[in-house]
């Protein structure tokens, strides 16, 4: 299994909903993914709470699009920790 995949870059990464999918269907083991700043819409989020039983740890924060949420995302079996705001605080 995979322990941890992280795509953060400073300023905006260019992964969306199609990454997120391939990283969802390839990766399923994944402990811990980091996906900041990233191009997601409420379907790439879909995607990982439908695939990535396995995530103890997801940040898919600083985000506008996904702020609606899915609720789903909250039943992943292993999730202990979830980032997932729009913006950061000071």
């Amino acid at each position: 299994t995979w322990a941890l995949v992280k795509f953060v870059y400073e300023g905006s990464n260019k992964y969306d909903d199609e990454q997120a999918l391939i990283i969802a269907r390839h990766l399923r083991g994944l402990q811990r993914l980091e996906l900041t700043f990233n191009k997601l819409s409420w379907e790439g989020v879909a995607a990982i709470s439908i695939n990535l039983a396995c995530t103890e740890r997801l940040s898919i924060g600083f985000n506008n699009a996904i702020i609606q949420g899915r609720p789903d995302i909250g039943g992943l079996p292993r999730l202990t920790e979830l980032v997932a705001c729009t913006c950061c605080s000071t």
